[in-house]
């Protein structure tokens, strides 16, 4: 007999929203536990940008966090998503996107003259 498992729905958030340019990002994830088991869900989470992965991080008691420098925002608004693999408990699923906003600052200014960094 096979077990049941609950659907999922992951969730994604940021510490500041807008952020400046160079601040580093806090970005949070969490994967509700369902009415239909007590478990906290399990495994990996992978938060990406429409381009590229930024990072794979591993669920905690239904939730987890990865601190995105300004190498993976650039300047302007970038979506990003997060998606579980899912666990024995529960499904893998895709949070709805969220448009986070990075300003220029002064140390963009400075930074980019400097560098090969576009902003």
């Amino acid at each position: 007999m096979r077990a049941c498992v609950a659907p999922s729905a992951v969730t994604i958030a940021t510490d500041v929203n807008p952020s400046l340019f160079g601040q580093a990002v806090i970005v949070s994830v969490s994967v509700p536990s369902s009415s239909s088991t007590a478990e906290f869900a399990s495994g990996l989470v992978t938060i990406s940008t429409s381009a590229k992965t930024i990072g794979t991080v591993e669920l905690q008691s239904g939730g987890a966090s990865l601190t995105v420098s300004h190498l993976d925002l650039p300047v302007g608004s970038t979506l990003l998503e997060a998606r579980s693999d899912g666990d024995s408990n529960y499904l893998g699923s895709t949070s709805t996107a969220l448009e986070q906003s990075v300003r220029k600052s002064k140390f963009c200014d400075c930074f980019c003259a400097c560098s090969s960094v576009i902003c």
